[in-house]
């Protein structure tokens, strides 16, 4: 079963590439693989049940655009999306509510006809990403650590992707990324 968080201690340099110690959070290094042949998902005959086809587009769902939590959300997803950008993708905006996903690409209100309106956010790949065990670039994504009244105390961010192809297939996936602080000895 693949991993769906990856837990990191502040300021261990084994998991936290942040420049700083004493930042009050970690900086994971994610890299965003498409196409990958998955070998540990396998039917009765052990035949795999996930055949790469190609990659038309990728949304993230969170961190979201519409409303995230933090100018650190935000720095996220741009780092992110900049690593898919490097694999060959676009910053593409759709028009919402969507019908088919993703929905109309636009640049306006105006290129949504009127009922609906031009917002969320996806990478479109032109044409359509078809090399198999592609991977993005690191992107640094950066989790602080909840600071209260009594101390630090974890902090976590979830990454969620859905993505599609040219034909019409969807695939999604999570990742949690998971910040502890360090104890004092």
């Amino acid at each position: 079963m693949p991993l769906t968080a990856l837990v990191c201690v502040d300021d261990d340099p084994s998991c936290d590439f942040g420049a700083n110690t004493g930042d009050a959070a970690c900086r994971f290094h994610v890299a965003l693989c498409l196409n990958v042949s998955e070998r540990r998902f396998v039917d009765r005959a052990a035949q795999p049940l996930c055949t790469p086809t190609d990659v038309a587009w990728v949304t993230f769902t969170a961190p979201r655009e519409a409303d995230p939590r933090d100018a650190t959300e935000v720095a996220n997803r741009d780092a992110l999306e900049a690593a898919l950008a490097g694999a060959g993708a676009t910053v593409r905006r759709q028009c919402q509510p969507p019908g088919v996903v993703p929905s109309t690409p636009c640049a306006s209100d105006s290129d949504c006809g009127g009922t609906r309106h031009c917002r969320t956010r996806f990478m479109l790949f032109t044409p359509p990403l078809d090399v198999h065990d592609r991977c993005t670039a690191f992107a640094d994504v950066i989790v602080p650590l909840r600071l209260g009244a009594h101390g630090a105390g974890t902090g976590t961010r979830t990454l969620r992707l859905s993505s599609g192809s040219s034909i019409g297939t969807r695939d999604s996936d999570v990742l949690k990324l998971v910040c502890r602080p360090r104890r004092a000895l």
